[in-house]
């Protein structure tokens, strides 16, 4: 089976023996399609690209109809404001930043850490699954020097599972990740060793970038764990496509005043640009539908 099969895709799999889960995601042009969209420095586009993979690779663990939204808050005066990516059951991929140009600029070393470009922040995760629930939300703060950490951290400390990350991205933003996951112990299975999960772990880290990058899911995985009862479950299509249109920001702008859509009109016409994708769009203020006031 070709890669090309796989160039933007998520794959869900299974170690029967080891009672862990893990989620491989292969990126061949989804973060260089939504990168292209922006114009930011490339240091920004690296953690970003990173987001997007982790975000991703992480919103599969939870069973949602509706949108996953993963985002990183940066603090106050730090380089990068806040770095986000939202995905949902469909496999709609869109995600942006936002940055202090003066911070970024001043940054001396080519690979900056976490710690450098968001200090002291914290990272949050959010289900919406429609108005007529209950929004789930998880908020941790950061603790690494990657987003992976923070990621391990998270789990570590809000949900108490065992979890670890590998992650590999290149110049272009080619991008694979694996998560793999220890479930609970499972009295019906009996498997409540931590030796098996170990060596899944350690069999995770002689991944090689060149391999992670050229070879399949299931070719990858069947090298890695042929040995633990490994189920690959059906791969999961992505694309990015944002949720933005006219009729939804015209929606938003009939919620203000008369004098509120006057103050941000620019000669009679409100200019809007979505951050995600960089679409602009333009309302004549006096056609703006009114509101109740």
């Amino acid at each position: 089976m070709s890669k090309y099969t796989f160039k933007n895709t998520l794959t869900p799999f299974y170690l029967e023996t080891s009672s862990v889960r893990g989620r491989m995601v292969c990126l061949h042009t989804l973060p260089m399609d939504i990168i292209k969209r922006h114009n930011y420095p490339n240091v920004i586009n690296h953690v970003l690209a990173e987001l997007i993979t982790l975000g991703i690779t992480l919103c599969n663990t939870f069973k949602f109809e509706g949108i996953f939204t993963l985002q990183v808050q940066g603090a106050k005066a730090a380089p990068i404001s806040f770095l986000v990516v939202d995905v949902d059951s469909k496999g709609n991929v869109r995600a942006c930043a936002n940055y202090r140009d003066d911070k970024i600029a001043a940054l001396t070393g080519q690979n900056p850490t976490l710690p450098e470009l968001l200090g002291d922040g914290y990272l949050a995760f959010t289900i919406d699954q429609g108005e007529h629930t209950d929004r789930y939300q998880g908020i941790v703060e950061l603790s690494g020097v990657t987003l992976r950490e923070c990621l391990q951290h998270y789990f570590k400390q809000s949900e108490q599972l065992e979890t670890t990350f590998y992650l590999t991205l290149t110049e272009d933003f080619e991008a694979c990740a694996i998560m793999l996951q220890k479930l609970p112990f499972d009295a019906e299975k009996d498997v409540d060793s931590y030796d098996e999960w170990f060596t899944a772990v350690a069999l995770l880290s002689t991944i090689k970038p060149q391999e992670a990058l050229s070879l399949t899911p299931p070719e990858l995985l069947h090298r890695l764990f042929w040995q633990e009862s490994l189920r690959i479950d059906e791969n999961k299509q992505l694309q990015f496509k944002c949720r933005c249109s006219k009729d939804k920001i015209e929606d938003v702008l009939t919620t203000l005043s008369h004098e509120e859509k006057i103050a941000v009109a620019k000669e009679g016409m409100i200019y809007v640009s979505c951050d995600y994708c960089g679409e602009k769009y333009e309302f004549d203020v006096d056609d703006v539908k009114k509101n109740n006031d």
